[in-house]
């Protein structure tokens, strides 16, 4: 099996497969009542602008690439060269450099959604590629 590039379409589907089947995840984001999400918007990626959006309902949750088809609850914009910077320091377990980023919307609720997100990445974390920056 070839080891997907990180967040790529093939990476967030592996993630999607394992959050849709963990009981711990599915309880934390059922206790929320409705849908709500977190999206990161990575300006000056290879692309131009990614988004990242992790999305929580009463059936669960999962990470959506592309623009965030509604307004999320909140916003946390980067640059793309320092969240990969950021995700390679995490894997090989150095200090990760704190982001300057920006956030907007309601930020009890990403503190909320925070949490689920941590609970969330060690059941999602597979093997891929993070890009040489």
């Amino acid at each position: 099996m070839q080891i997907p590039e990180f967040m790529s379409p093939d990476h967030v589907a592996q993630m999607n497969r394992l959050l849709a089947d963990s009981v711990a995840v599915k309880k934390a984001a059922a206790a929320f009542g409705g849908t709500h999400s977190l999206t990161y918007r990575l300006d000056g990626a290879p692309s131009g602008v990614e988004y990242w959006t992790f999305e929580i309902s009463a059936t669960g949750a999962r990470f959506l690439l592309g623009p965030p088809a509604t307004t999320p609850d909140a916003t946390v914009s980067v640059d793309w060269t320092t969240m990969m910077r950021s995700a390679r320091a995490e894997r090989e377990g150095r200090e990760i450099p704190v982001p300057d980023a920006q956030v907007s919307g309601d930020a009890a609720m990403m503190a909320r959604l925070q949490e689920v997100v941590e609970l969330a990445r060690p059941i999602a974390t597979v093997d891929s590629r993070i890009p040489e920056v």
